[in-house]
């Protein structure tokens, strides 16, 4: 009993040190681009994503923000939103899925299974999502599940909870099925199911031309790929 509390004690305290380094770092990066930054805390009454993320974002309208939402310390959701002045609750009404389990009904903030969740949110940056570059290779379709998957298996890696990894885990599969479905490589019609599955950009350089083809997630990408 007693060695079971002190363990608990000490991982607390630890994931308290944890919580306040990943803050102070994201503080220190904010001052040097003359930005700032806040955090709030959810507990387990938060559970619920729309009415939760509503009074969050509301208190930025009109501004370009960077929303972080951490699970047990573990980045579940790294995205950019411009937050209208006018038209707030029609918009947010279509962007609030981003922070649910999923776009099935299910409606629980991203971090209702965690511990400890947090939301930090940056203002005044104008941080694109994650850039990925990938070489030109093998032809546009066959190339674009490669580096999708290495992307998914580094965030399977670098997930700490078991139910983020499972998560990514599910997204991986689904690479696999597309792999299986197109072995000649995804046609152009479902691109743009690649992206709004995935949650990604791509932009793929077509070769001996200097033009493109671009395919973009239709809310705040978690991620871009140049092929």
């Amino acid at each position: 009993m007693a060695s079971g509390f002190v363990a608990n004690l000490v991982k607390g305290i630890m994931a308290r040190v944890v919580e306040r380094q990943i803050f102070n770092e994201l503080q220190d990066v904010a001052k040097r681009n003359d930005q700032s930054v806040t955090k709030t805390r959810l507990t387990p009454t938060d559970a619920e994503a729309f009415p939760t993320m509503v009074e969050i974002m509301k208190q930025h309208k009109g501004q370009v923000i960077r929303v972080r939402l951490y699970g047990d310390n573990d980045i579940v959701l790294d995205a950019e939103y411009t937050v209208p002045k006018v038209g707030f609750k029609k918009w947010f009404d279509e962007i609030g899925y981003d922070f649910t389990m999923d776009d099935s009904g299910d409606t629980r903030l991203l971090t209702a299974d965690f511990e400890r969740a947090y939301v930090i949110v940056t203002r005044g940056s104008a941080i694109a999502p994650t850039a990925i570059s990938q070489a030109f290779a093998e032809g546009a379709t066959n190339c674009v599940l490669k580096p999708i998957k290495a992307w998914i298996e580094e965030r399977i890696a670098n997930s700490k909870s078991h139910s983020v990894k499972s998560r990514w885990a599910t997204k991986n599969n689904r690479i696999d099925k597309y792999e299986k479905e197109f072995p000649n490589g995804i046609p152009g019609k479902n691109m743009q199911e690649i992206c709004d599955y995935f949650n990604i950009d791509i932009t793929i350089d077509l070769p001996l031309t200097n033009e493109y083809l671009k395919y973009k997630y239709q809310k705040k990408a978690l991620a871009h790929f140049n092929i």
